[in-house]
């Protein structure tokens, strides 16, 4: 009985405050910040960009020069064809005259 009436009158004195708009506050520990203000790091995001793509860029070359199968030079057509190769064509630039 004793604690319900002391858990009783804190109900019915915290609802009189609600009532009267009084807040209570009672402070534990001052604030703590810091006056200066947080800014995000641009160049350090930015440098780590970077990195992160040129590593990206890197693992994807590697990966076409290691498993796509393309018919860059002689020994290449050999191997993935299994075919001799009799002849290879050197690719010119085309000359464009104008007159």
């Amino acid at each position: 009985g004793h604690t319900y009436r002391n858990h009783y009158e804190e109900a019915r004195i915290s609802e009189e405050l609600d009532k009267q708009k009084v807040i209570s506050i009672s402070i534990v520990q001052q604030p703590d910040a810091s006056g200066k203000a947080v800014k995000p790091k641009h160049s350090f995001f930015a440098i780590i960009g970077l990195i992160l793509g040129l590593i990206g860029a890197s693992m994807v070359m590697v990966y076409q020069l290691l498993f796509h199968e393309t018919l860059i030079s002689p020994e290449s057509v050999k191997r993935i064809l299994k075919l001799p190769v009799l002849t290879t064509v050197p690719v010119h630039p085309t000359v464009v005259t104008v007159g």
